[in-house]
């Protein structure tokens, strides 16, 4: 996955987001066919973990074939230390994350009921709509933005009206989840 990561940075960085659907829709569809496929089988819940290792290796490929690129070796200095220093406490800290949200539910239910769990994981996702939001836009914008650095008035007009969509799209989120608490209240 991470070798992956990069053949799509270079995608988005080139603006190609085409391919970059490509890829993701056809990985998609890999998991699909051969989930229902391994589960017609026989193999049960192990269909849906093979089905990600599949899906994985299709867009792995496709990444590839469709913008080749092989890592070079290159000399160690100072500065490759200070990256690789640094990144390592970027990784710990998304690792302890990692555990830490996938450690709640498992703990809330050994705990909780079921009705309780799911509301757990409602509110859990409907928290990350914005922050989903964001990175998604920043996905697709940030390489725009990178190709229009020199001209610094049309960047300050373009990162201004980004912030303007996004905080508009905020706002009718948080509009919809006040309008609709009352209603969300009742069901559960």
């Amino acid at each position: 996955k991470p070798y992956k990561a990069i053949l799509v940075a270079v995608l988005e960085r080139k603006l190609e987001f085409s391919k970059v659907a490509l890829i993701d829709i056809s990985g998609i569809i890999v998991y699909y066919i051969s989930a229902v496929f391994l589960a017609w089988s026989g193999w049960g819940v192990l269909s849906l973990i093979i089905s990600v290792i599949f899906k994985e290796i299709a867009e792995c490929s496709i990444a590839f074939s469709i913008n080749p690129w092989v890592p070079k070796k290159i000399a160690v200095n100072k500065s490759i230390i200070k990256i690789i220093h640094y990144g390592t406490f970027v990784q710990i800290g998304s690792i302890i994350t990692h555990i830490h949200n996938s450690s709640i539910p498992v703990i809330a239910g050994m705990t909780a009921n079921p009705l309780a769990i799911g509301l757990l994981n409602f509110s859990s996702n409907a928290l990350m709509f914005p922050n989903s939001l964001a990175q998604n836009f920043g996905r697709v914008a940030l390489p725009g933005f990178s190709r229009i650095q020199e001209d610094k008035l049309l960047l300050s007009r373009s990162i201004k009206k980004s912030i303007s969509i996004l905080n508009l799209l905020i706002f009718l989120f948080i509009a919809l989840v006040f309008g609709y608490s009352s209603d969300l209240m009742k069901i559960f």
